[in-house]
């Protein structure tokens, strides 16, 4: 183990009264590490004063974390059990996101700007997509899983986001996921892009071998072993660390970050790096002390995207889903383990216990069967139960509706997380789908938001980035219609644009799925075919099936269609099997009678030279009769076979014919029944609705004429109070007109003046 040495202390500048520096120009390493130090003091104080704690409290109600409490005065504990909306509608909200961003391999697009020839743009798109599938080192993940990670602090944290890096040795680009608590931005950055922060620190923790490895590098200052290990046995710690400390113990974890970076081996050791980035300069200090490295920003921007979940109109930093759902969360868990209280008082109530009983707590427990014994003969003021009152009976039904506040808050609900709550929107495929689409909507801004100011701005800087490191005669790995080539460096330096498809394919799902079968029906019906014929044309099957790739969301293509090889063409147009055999037979059979005609001639002429002997010439005569006879047999033979060969033919043409006219007439029943069931659904469909609006018309009704009954009877009402009213008023008046010598009307006058004398005197 090295012996430990302090580095060399830097001169103390104050940056407010050193001359000014512009970009291309180095700032001084005494300069450079005060700019550091204070940028970072001032983005940590305002970001640990307001947003840790707010991220502590996502965390919270992402784990489902409920402080423990007792009854007041007793150890006893109440019921302190989670309802986790936050975790629910985070996890739901995730694979939906992921789902529309990375559904497809081509989940990005590269337009050729003016200029730039399509093929250019092509062989660009082709060499990222290569670079952002395979992993940022050769054990690490791919761009889309650190993408993922990064997509699961926007919806927790409200902001999330990942670093682009550029490996010398490899000579490609690392993606890699940041955590935002390591993430300082410039407390004025008023939106979440943060290209408007005028700086960013990055807090990293390295370790002492992979600083010295940065020694192979001519443009880091790399100090001496023992100034390391100084470094790495007093790494300062920040408040961020607490944070995740906090973030441990909601799962009821003891996690230390300072004590978890501790090992044995000092090599492995860790050393904090303030990594601070500007659009002008690029600066790295080592424990804040030492400058790593101070050099221009050559790309001109900062290497890193962050994405927002709910934009808070001129702040950086947005809210995520447990922001906007902890009033409801707290509310159904403040309502439920109330409820679980009040289950706990009704089992165990308390009790009232007379003075002069001196039975133990042992003896005063209950439970089904006990007996107390009682030292009062009033048994009933002697030990007396308190039963609580039920104020929490329909703690239930509350919760429903904070659950449905909660679903319309963010629009992740029910439906979403692939479980729809009861209801007449359920029972029908069009209420199904209302519902899904509307979920899609709510959650297409998120995606938005993700395209907008994480996926196209890294996918620029990567573009830029590796037009910078790229020579124009550097090879490039890519591919290009599913095979791994090489393109050229020079395709880098062409301008080009990006363009994502998520959201806009997000919100074109739902539609596609509700129009793709009423499209097939209707494009692949006989008469359109016949039509599109009639003008040359026909139906697209690829397009159809792209239709219907964007409809399910699937990320690979599947070839159900394919075309026909020889054999299945020769086999096509072949006759059906039955008409073949029936062919082979009347053949043969034609072949059984020609030879059985031959034989019968041929014993003929033998009979007929035997019967009748005669002269050699006669014979001969005979024989050339004989076999001109047979020749002409023969020829009768033949074109009787020619015939039949003929009748053959035609019969295997009309029995094509007859073939193809039941196949068109089968394709034109199908045809039929489809449009028929189109037009019933249709109808069915039209049915539905003209009944909705008969039922919303008789509810409107309904509500009318009760609203004209409840009038008239208040009408009603308000009029027998006037008329009492008025009743009242003129007995009064009777009774007031009535003459003053009445001696019923005197008795209570004299009464008072009597009561009122004593005042008086």
């Amino acid at each position: 183990m090295p012996e430990d040495r302090q580095p060399v202390q830097l001169p103390d500048v104050n940056p407010e009264t050193e001359p000014f520096v512009f970009s291309p120009n180095q700032l001084k390493d005494a300069l450079a590490l005060q700019i550091v130090n204070q940028t970072f003091t001032t983005y940590e104080t305002y970001r640990t004063v307001n947003h840790d704690r707010r991220w502590n409290e996502a965390d919270a109600l992402y784990t489902g974390y409920v402080p423990s409490k007792v009854w007041s005065g007793t150890t006893i504990p109440r019921a302190n059990l989670p309802y986790p909306i936050s975790f629910d509608q985070v996890e739901a909200a995730f694979p939906s996101i992921m789902q529309a961003l990375f559904a497809s391999e081509d989940w990005f697009e590269v337009v050729a700007e003016p200029g730039t020839p399509v093929k250019e743009a092509t062989e660009v798109q082709a060499a990222m997509s290569y670079m952002l599938d395979h992993t940022k080192n050769d054990f690490g993940l791919t761009a889309a899983t650190e993408i993922g990670l990064g997509i699961r602090d926007v919806l927790k944290y409200g902001n999330g986001g990942v670093w682009l890096d550029w490996l010398g040795d490899k000579q490609r680009p690392s993606i890699s996921w940041v955590d935002i608590r390591d993430i300082y931005i410039d407390p004025a950055t008023s939106t979440p892009n943060t290209y408007e922060s005028r700086s960013i620190v990055r807090r990293r923790m390295l370790t002492v071998e992979e600083i010295v490895e940065y020694r192979n590098d001519t443009r880091m200052n790399v100090p001496s072993d023992e100034v390391l290990w100084y470094f790495a046995k007093s790494a300062p710690s920040v408040p961020a660390e607490a944070t995740k400390q906090t973030q441990e113990a909601l799962r009821n974890i003891n996690y230390n970050p300072q004590q978890a970076d501790w090992i044995p081996n000092p090599a492995d050791r860790k050393i904090e790096v303030l990594m601070y980035y500007s659009k002008s300069q690029i600066i790295w200090v080592l424990n804040r002390q030492h400058v790593l490295y101070n050099s221009p920003n050559p790309y001109k921007f900062i290497p890193c995207a962050f994405a927002p979940c709910y934009i808070f109109t001129g702040r950086f930093y947005a809210n995520g889903i447990p922001d906007v759902q902890r009033g409801n969360q707290r509310m159904i868990e403040g309502m439920l383990n109330g409820h679980l209280d009040e289950i706990s008082l009704g089992l165990h109530p308390p009790r009232v216990q007379g003075r002069g009983d001196n039975s133990t707590n042992n003896q005063r427990k209950w439970g089904p069967g006990f007996v107390f014994n009682s030292v009062s003969d009033d048994t009933k003021n002697s030990l007396t139960l308190l039963q609580p009152n039920p104020v929490t009976q329909n703690v239930i039904g509350d919760i429903d509706f904070l659950l449905k506040a909660a679903d319309a808050r963010t629009g992740i609900g029910a439906m979403a997380q692939g479980m729809p709550r009861p209801g007449n929107a359920n029972r029908t495929a069009t209420g199904m789908s209302l519902q899904a689409e509307g979920a899609a909507n709510r959650i297409q801004p998120i995606v938005k938001n993700i395209e907008d100011y994480l996926l196209i701005p890294l996918l620029r800087k990567l573009y830029k980035m590796m037009s910078f490191h790229l020579g124009i005669y550097d090879k490039i790995p890519a591919k290009l219609n599913g095979e791994v080539t090489w393109v050229n460096g020079w395709s880098f330096q062409r301008p080009c644009e990006f363009n994502m498809l998520a959201s806009s394919r997000m919100l074109a799902k739902a539609n596609l799925m509700q129009i793709f079968p009423f499209v097939t029906q209707y494009l692949l019906s006989g008469p359109l075919m016949e039509s599109l014929k009639s003008t040359g044309q026909t139906v697209n099957f690829e397009a159809l099936l792209d239709m219907l790739q964007d409809a399910a969301g699937t990320k690979g293509r599947y070839d159900l269609i394919r075309p026909m090889n020889e054999q299945e063409k020769q086999q096509a147009q072949q006759p059906p099997p039955q008409f073949q055999m029936e062919q082979a037979q009347q053949q043969g059979q034609f072949a059984h009678e020609k030879e059985l005609t031959q034989m019968k001639i041929q014993g003929d002429l033998q009979k007929t030279q035997m019967s009748k002997g005669g002269s050699p010439e006669e014979a001969q005569m005979k024989m050339a009769e004989s076999s001109q006879k047979m020749q002409l047999e023969q020829m009768k033979a033949q074109m009787a076979a020619q015939m039949q060969q003929q009748k053959l033919d035609y019969e295997k043409q009309m029995a094509q014919l007859k073939f193809q006219l039941e196949r068109e007439k089968g394709a034109a029943q199908i045809q039929t029944a489809q449009q028929k069931m189109v037009t019933d659904q249709m109808s069915a469909q039209q049915k539905m609705e003209m009944q909705q609006q008969q039922s919303s018309v008789d509810l409107q009704t309904a509500m009318m004429g009760s609203s004209q009954q409840l009038r008239h009877s208040e009408e009603a009402h308000q009029t027998g109070l006037r008329q009492q009213s008025e009743m009242s008023a003129a007995k009064v008046k009777a009774v007031e007109s009535q003459p003053s010598g009445n001696s019923s009307s005197n008795k209570p006058r004299k009464k008072a003046e009597v009561r009122k004398k004593p005042s008086s005197e």
